[in-house]
Protein backbone atom coordinates (compact mmCIF):
# COMPACT_ATOMS: atom_id res chain seq x y z
CA UNK A 1 0.00 0.00 0.00
CA UNK A 2 2.87 2.40 0.79
CA UNK A 3 4.55 1.70 -2.54
CA UNK A 4 1.34 2.33 -4.46
CA UNK A 5 0.43 5.46 -2.52
CA UNK A 6 3.72 7.32 -2.37
CA UNK A 7 5.49 8.19 -5.57
CA UNK A 8 8.14 10.37 -3.99
CA UNK A 9 9.20 12.28 -0.93
CA UNK A 10 6.79 15.13 -1.68
CA UNK A 11 3.72 13.00 -1.07
CA UNK A 12 5.09 11.19 1.97
CA UNK A 13 4.77 12.13 5.63
CA UNK A 14 7.56 11.85 8.19
CA UNK A 15 6.06 8.81 9.93
CA UNK A 16 5.97 6.86 6.67
CA UNK A 17 9.56 7.82 5.87
CA UNK A 18 10.63 6.63 9.33
CA UNK A 19 8.75 3.35 8.87
CA UNK A 20 10.43 2.72 5.52
CA UNK A 21 13.85 3.56 6.94
CA UNK A 22 13.57 1.11 9.83
CA UNK A 23 11.64 -1.65 8.07
CA UNK A 24 14.53 -3.40 6.30
CA UNK A 25 11.97 -4.54 3.68
CA UNK A 26 13.52 -4.93 0.24
CA UNK A 27 10.22 -3.96 -1.41
CA UNK A 28 11.05 -0.33 -0.62
CA UNK A 29 14.35 -0.28 -2.52
CA UNK A 30 12.83 1.09 -5.78
CA UNK A 31 11.10 3.84 -3.82
CA UNK A 32 14.39 4.68 -2.10
CA UNK A 33 16.25 4.90 -5.39
CA UNK A 34 13.54 7.22 -6.67
CA UNK A 35 13.93 9.37 -3.55
CA UNK A 36 17.68 9.52 -4.20
CA UNK A 37 16.96 11.10 -7.55
CA UNK A 38 14.29 13.50 -6.27
CA UNK A 39 15.51 17.05 -5.95
CA UNK A 40 14.11 18.38 -2.68
CA UNK A 41 15.08 21.92 -3.62
CA UNK A 42 15.49 24.24 -0.68
CA UNK A 43 12.53 22.96 1.33
CA UNK A 44 13.96 21.76 4.62
CA UNK A 45 11.06 19.36 5.27
CA UNK A 46 11.84 17.44 2.09
CA UNK A 47 15.58 17.47 2.73
CA UNK A 48 14.94 16.01 6.20
CA UNK A 49 12.55 13.40 4.82
CA UNK A 50 15.09 12.36 2.20
CA UNK A 51 17.75 12.02 4.92
CA UNK A 52 15.35 9.86 6.95
CA UNK A 53 14.78 7.57 3.98
CA UNK A 54 18.51 7.20 3.39
CA UNK A 55 18.87 5.83 6.93
CA UNK A 56 17.27 2.67 5.49
CA UNK A 57 20.73 1.50 4.51
CA UNK A 58 22.00 1.94 8.09
CA UNK A 59 19.57 -0.74 9.26
CA UNK A 60 20.71 -3.33 6.71
CA UNK A 61 23.57 -5.75 7.05
CA UNK A 62 26.64 -4.49 5.22
CA UNK A 63 26.30 -7.20 2.58
CA UNK A 64 22.71 -6.19 1.85
CA UNK A 65 23.46 -2.48 1.77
Amino acid sequence: MIIERYTGIYTMDNATAEFIATSRLTEFVPLLFKAMNDDPGLAQAYIDRQATLFRYFDFLDKDQA
